[in-house]
């Protein structure tokens, strides 16, 4: 997101610039007016980390964007991955390589993160197909927790898990003596690029970044500063990477078997 984000500030003519708000000694306030006198005009801000505390800058001086979900406590205008389709989307790509048992897996902080917008994706999925069945989605605290997760298998037998933490996974998974696709599927949420060897959605963060930059320059020219009343969310929709960890659709049985239980 960073790099498409200069990349696009560049090109429109514009000068971007890196701030840290988290430095010694720096509050809010001080950090406002050191904006405001360097003439900065409009803030990009990216997603805040774990823990961090709601921002409480000097809006006013600002036309403002955030690259996050849309953030309960500040009416700002954000830019971000349409979590929601991704998972529908990658239920429906299961679903057309011939699985039926989906089993979801994430950490509990993207749970929260995301405000369940994973979730509800693959919640919604078996209204629209019919014949899916989904097992209990499992939330841990990590993705190396490899004993939860191998009880979760053993007990659900899921013949394919979405998940955002494929690559630790997929690994696990192999160390334990699966194969992947044949004995299970693995979708990713959150491919880091297109061709990746894991099948699941390419964000595009360049493109999300630069859609960002687009927006923030619009609220720039159009003098808009401060929060506005009501917050708006523009979603960029994530593009399917076909991978090696799902069936290829031309190998798609009409009822994949379940899982192994080892």
């Amino acid at each position: 997101m960073r790099e498409g984000a200069f990349e696009r500030a560049v090109l429109r003519g514009y000068r971007p610039e890196e701030f840290w708000l988290h430095r010694d000694g720096m509050s809010h306030a001080r950090f406002s007016e050191m904006l405001h006198a360097r003439g900065i005009q409009g803030l990009l801000i990216s997603p805040l980390a774990e823990g961090d505390p709601p921002l409480a800058l000097h809006w006013d001086y600002f036309s403002t964007v955030s690259l996050s979900v849309p953030l309960p406590a500040l009416t700002v205008t954000t830019v971000c991955n349409d979590h929601y389709f991704s998972s529908l989307q990658s239920v429906r790509e299961c679903h057309r390589r011939g699985y039926r048992r989906v089993g979801l897996l994430l950490r509990r902080i993207h749970q929260d993160r995301f405000q369940g917008r994973w979730l509800a994706g693959t919640l919604i999925s078996p209204q629209m197909l019919p014949d899916l069945a989904l097992t209990p989605p499992l939330f841990v605290d990590d993705m190396d927790d490899e004993a939860e997760i191998m009880r979760w298998l053993r007990k659900e037998k899921p013949d394919v898990v979405i998940s955002p933490g494929c690559e630790v996974l997929h690994a696990m998974l192999l160390r334990r003596g699966w194969r992947v696709p044949e004995d299970i599927g693995l979708a990713w949420l959150a491919c880091t690029r297109p061709g990746h060897p894991c099948s699941g959605i390419f964000q595009n963060g360049q493109l999300i970044g630069a859609t960002a930059i687009d927006t923030l320059i619009g609220l720039v020219e159009r003098h808009e500063r401060g929060l506005p009343e009501q917050a708006t969310t523009l979603m960029v929709e994530g593009r399917w990477n076909e991978g090696r960890t799902l069936r290829p659709l031309a190998a798609a049985a009409p009822m994949a078997k379940a899982g192994r239980g080892d």
